[in-house]
């Protein structure tokens, strides 16, 4: 079995004032040679969702400015899964033409390794506000984040934070999100829920809250499918949690300053790098969590 490198939430687009992915110029080139050092390790390419940005781009034309990663992509060992942003072209008719089939081939996407088995998902799956093709809570903000990115020219404000990061920091202050989050998940071990600890290293209009909840909702999966480890995306938070042998493995996002992927090898090791734009490097990163008091 050849080594698994795992990205997401690359967030391609049109190459316009919306396109978080094209802040770097340099990045599109960066990501083939990406491809050819998985190519070079006789690996497979694993992409886990929300590679294209299709929330707040036309599909014609993000396909037309990344017509090179599409051809790329269509030429190595691969397989895929959806992420809410780029699920509208899972489609059998139209996801060959982004590069996104085949699709991952196992129930729920849960591999077994020698000892272990993995689920490969993007993590949108168990997010209330994102697990549904109907325009829901977060569609609307990354609608919303959109026209207001076309009216700054960019998707950075001049502060360095992003704009739909922002508009969904608003909608935690006034309790938006919170009034449609119905977590009936319980943490795997109490009912006490995570906080994260801000040493994770959160940019500030980061949730913290978000995240917990996020952690909260994947340990539920875990127990309720019954595998021992989820790779994903979705919070574009690199990391591993889970102490002292990680349940948890996030690829990270490519659309901010990283270029982050997983490796997962047939002796079911998970470790985590960053792609220089040409050459890889091992990193680690703990998502750290501690507990609510009883009487918060």
């Amino acid at each position: 079995m050849s080594a698994r490198f795992v990205i997401s939430d690359l967030h391609m687009g049109d190459g316009g004032p919306r396109d978080k992915f094209e802040l770097n110029p340099k990045r599109e080139d960066d990501l083939l040679r990406f491809c050819d050092y998985v190519d070079d390790q006789q690996g497979l390419l694993r992409l886990l969702g929300d590679i294209w940005e299709l929330w707040q781009m036309n599909p014609s034309d993000v396909l037309r400015r990344r017509l090179r990663v599409v051809q790329r992509f269509m030429c190595m060992l691969r397989d895929s899964v959806p992420g809410n942003h780029d699920i509208d072209i899972t489609d059998p008719a139209i996801a060959p033409i982004f590069g996104l089939y085949p699709p991952i081939p196992w129930p729920d996407g849960i591999e077994i390794y020698k000892f272990k088995k993995i689920r490969f998902f993007h993590g949108h799956e168990v997010d209330p506000f994102n697990n549904t093709r109907n325009p829901g809570w977060g569609r609307v903000m990354a609608i919303a984040a959109g026209l207001y990115e076309d009216h700054n020219k960019s998707p950075v404000l001049p502060d360095g934070s992003l704009i739909e990061e922002r508009l969904l920091k608003i909608g935690n202050r006034i309790g938006m999100l919170a009034n449609l989050a119905s977590y009936s998940y319980h943490w795997i071990k109490d009912d006490a829920p995570p906080v994260v600890d801000f040493s994770v290293g959160l940019r500030p209009v980061q949730s913290a809250t978000r995240l917990g909840q996020h952690l909260v909702a994947v340990a539920a999966d875990i127990k309720s499918r019954g595998y021992d480890i989820a790779v994903c995306g979705h919070t574009h938070i690199r990391g591993h949690y889970g102490h002292p042998k990680p349940w948890y493995y996030n690829c990270g996002s490519w659309s901010w300053n990283e270029e982050p992927f997983l490796r997962i090898d047939d002796n079911d090791q998970v470790t985590e790098w960053i792609w220089t734009g040409r050459t890889a490097v091992q990193v680690s990163r703990e998502i750290t969590i501690g507990r609510r008091r009883s009487h918060e």
